[in-house]
C-alpha cells in the first residue's frame, strides 16, 4: 500500500524513479554487504498488526495522521487525482483486509542483528602511527595490525 501510493505522488510531480534500494529483508544480501567487514548476520521476523472498525475509518485515520500520507493526499488534491489514489488503496486494503467484521491486516517485518566476529577472523586493516605520534621518540615507526574496531575506537576494555 506504501509504494503504490509513494509511486502515485512520485509519478504525478515528475519525479524520477528511486534507484533500487538493498533488500533489507533478504539474510543473502545482508551477509555480502556487511560480512566483508566481519558482521555476522541473524534475521528475527515479527509482526505489526493494524485494525480499525473498517476499511473506510482506517484509511480516513491513516489519510490525515501519517505525515507522509497526509503530504501526499495534500498534494494529489492540488493536482485533482486524490479521490483515484483513494480509491485504489480502499481495493488493496480491502483485499488484504484479514477480519470480516472490522479491519485488521497483520504487517511482517523482519530485524537485522549484526554481531561483529572476534578473534583471527575479524575484519583487519594495517595503521601506521604517525611520526610525531610516536611512543618512542627517535625510533622509526613500523606498521601494525589492529581490529578495525580498535583501528576507528580505540581498544575495548578487556573482561
Amino acid at each position: 500500500m506504501n509504494s503504490v501510493a509513494a509511486d502515485t505522488v512520485r509519478r504525478a510531480v515528475g519525479a524520477a524513479a528511486p534507484a533500487k534500494g538493498l533488500p533489507w529483508h533478504d539474510h543473502d544480501a545482508l551477509a555480502g554487504l556487511f560480512g566483508t567487514y566481519g558482521f555476522a548476520v541473524e534475521l528475527e521476523e515479527h509482526s505489526l498488526t493494524f485494525s480499525a472498525a473498517s476499511v473506510d475509518d482506517y484509511l480516513e485515520i491513516e489519510s490525515r495522521n501519517h505525515p507522509m500520507a497526509a503530504t501526499g493526499i495534500a498534494v494529489l488534491e492540488r493536482l485533482g487525482q486524490a479521490e483515484a489514489l483513494r480509491k485504489r488503496l480502499h481495493h488493496i486494503l480491502t483485499e488484504g483486509n484479514e477480519d470480516p467484521d472490522a479491519f485488521r491486516a497483520i504487517s511482517r517485518y523482519a530485524v537485522a542483528i549484526l554481531t561483529r566476529h572476534a578473534g583471527p577472523t575479524a575484519c583487519r586493516r594495517s595503521v601506521r602511527p604517525r611520526p610525531s605520534r610516536s611512543r618512542w621518540p627517535g625510533r622509526a615507526p613500523t606498521a601494525r595490525y589492529v581490529p578495525l574496531a580498535e583501528a576507528r575506537h580505540g581498544p575495548s576494555p578487556r573482561t
